[in-house]
C-alpha cells in the first residue's frame, strides 16, 4: 500500500505545482513554495523529482500525453474523416478548455521545456490527413504545404488556448463554447461539412 501514497504524493506535487506555476509564474515559484503548499518537507519534493525544470516538464509531458490520449481515442473508432476532425472539435477541446491552469503553463513554458515542436507535428499530421481525407471523398484537390498547414494549426490551435486564458485572466465577456461556436463554423465552412 505504500505504493499508492507515493502516487498520490507525486500528483498531489504536480497538481499544487500546476496550480502555483499557473499563478505566480515558473520563475516567481519557488521549491519551498511547492513543498508549503503539498505540506511535504523540501527534500520530499526532490524524492520524486530532480529539480523545478523536472516539474514543469512533467506537468507539460503528463498532461500532453491525457490530451493526446484522449483525442485519438475519440476519433480511432470512426471512419468519416469530417466526423473526426468534429470530435477533434467537440471533445478534444473542450476537454483541453477545461484546465486553463495547463493552458497557460503549456504556452509560456512548452517552448522551452516541452518539444512543443514535436507537439505541433503530431497535430498538423493529424489535421492535415482528416483535411486530405475530406477534400478527396468530395473529389476535390487540395493543396496544402506543411507551412500552410502548420500556420493554421498554430492561429487555430495554440490562439485558441491563448483565448481561453486571456478570457479568464482578464474577464472578457466571453466563454470557451464562443471559441468552440466559432471554430466550429469556420471549419464547417471551410471544408463544406454542413
Amino acid at each position: 500500500m505504500p505504493r499508492e501514497k507515493d502516487i498520490e504524493k507525486r500528483l498531489s506535487i504536480l497538481n499544487e505545482s500546476k496550480r502555483l506555476f499557473a499563478a505566480k509564474g515558473f520563475h516567481a515559484t519557488s521549491v519551498s513554495d511547492i513543498a508549503e503548499a503539498v505540506e511535504l518537507p523540501i527534500g520530499s519534493i526532490y524524492t520524486y523529482f530532480k529539480n523545478k525544470d523536472d516539474i514543469i516538464q512533467s506537468i507539460i509531458e503528463e498532461g500532453w500525453e491525457a490530451f493526446r490520449e484522449s483525442m485519438t481515442s475519440a476519433i480511432g473508432n470512426e471512419a468519416d474523416p469530417g466526423k473526426r476532425i468534429g470530435l477533434i472539435i467537440d471533445v478534444f477541446l473542450p476537454e483541453l478548455f477545461k484546465d486553463v491552469d495547463f493552458i497557460s503553463i503549456f504556452l509560456t513554458e512548452a517552448p522551452r521545456v516541452g518539444r512543443l515542436r514535436e507537439k505541433i507535428d503530431f497535430l498538423s499530421s493529424l489535421i492535415v490527413s482528416q483535411i486530405r481525407q475530406i477534400a478527396e471523398r468530395s473529389g476535390r484537390v487540395l493543396e496544402f504545404d506543411e507551412k500552410e498547414a502548420m500556420a493554421a494549426l498554430l492561429i487555430f490551435f495554440l490562439g485558441s488556448m491563448n483565448s481561453v486564458r486571456l478570457i479568464h485572466e482578464a474577464g472578457l465577456p466571453l466563454c470557451e463554447e464562443d471559441i468552440l461556436r466559432f471554430i466550429r463554423s469556420t471549419v464547417r465552412n471551410t471544408f463544406n461539412l454542413g
